[in-house]
Order: structure tokens, then sequence, then C-alpha cells
């Protein structure tokens, strides 16, 4: 190969990178537009303020364990079943703002329960629930611990891990 054939052929593949840079870039900058597009409510749809009362409560109800809750307000401050509310704290806001896009992008929002036409296998299960309280409105969701789909699922176990983390401060 001669310089020249090289010096060609390296100018063709600094082209096609330019190329697929601009591509790259074009597709960055297109998806919020379409996410806008499809959630045009998006930007009010974050959590509510504080004193509206909390944005998330998760927790487990019937069963054989000890019904327990914790909730999430918009500053950072929770409150744990049985305790008093805690101080704001800017990285449990920052979580719990984090999880309402999560939740407002998820299926968990979109999701309809499906109609109890039986008991469940085990009626004495435990139950987790999530509610959360956003600004574009309100959804509530209870599931069986073992039959939880994987969107509620996901959003229940971040919802542990910080209350987890305020519970360890």
């Amino acid at each position: 190969m001669t310089h020249r054939e090289w010096s060609q052929l390296e100018f063709v593949r600094s082209v096609a990178r330019a190329f697929a840079l601009r591509l790259a870039l074009a597709a960055l900058i297109a998806a919020p537009i379409a996410v806008r597009a499809q959630h045009p409510h998006s930007s009010a749809c974050a959590p509510r303020g504080s004193v509206n009362g909390p944005a998330f409560i998760a927790g487990n109800k019937a069963g054989n364990l000890r019904r327990s809750w914790t909730k999430f307000w918009a500053d950072g401050s929770t409150q744990v079943a049985g305790a008093a509310r805690s101080a704001p704290d800017r990285a449990i806001a920052d979580s719990v703002a984090v999880l309402a896009e999560f939740a407002r992008r998820s299926r968990f929002w979109s999701r309809t329960p499906a109609p109890i036409t039986r008991p469940t296998r085990n009626p004495d299960m435990t139950r987790h629930y999530v509610e959360a309280h956003l600004r574009c409105g309100a959804k509530r969701s209870v599931y069986p611990a073992d039959a939880e789909p994987a969107d509620f699922h996901e959003l229940f176990t971040r919802l542990a891990a910080v209350a987890k983390l305020t519970s360890s401060r």
C-alpha cells in the first residue's frame, strides 16, 4: 500500500468517525425530545412539595410480619413506622427525585392491577405496597411478596435501599 492510498484510507476513516459521532449526537439530542413528546407532563411529574405529604410510602402488610412502612418526602426527610420524622437530607432528596422519575418512566405508573378472583396461594403471605404521590397524580400498588412484577419489585427494592440508608445514619 502506498503512502497516498494510506492517506486516502485514513481520510475515509476520519469522515466515517465524524459521521458516526454526529449521528450519535443527534440521537442524544432527539431522545429527550421523544420522551417529552411521549410524556408531555414529565417536568410536572416531580415529587410533590413536602408540605403536601410524602412523595412515596413503601411497606408491607398482612402476613405474619409486623406491619411496617417508611414515608419519603421530597425534601429528603423520612419517617419509619413508630418513629418521628427525620431532618431533611440532600442525598435522600436526590434519591426521591430519581425514584420519582423512575416510577414515572417505568411500567409501574401505567400498570393496572389484575382483579383478584381467588385468594393467594398462601393467604398469610406478606404483601408489599408502594404509594407514589407525584404532582401528576397518585398511584398505589400492592402485590404478594412472591408475585411482584419486575418494575414494582425494582421500585420497592430501591425504596428499601434508601430506607436502609436512612436508618443507618
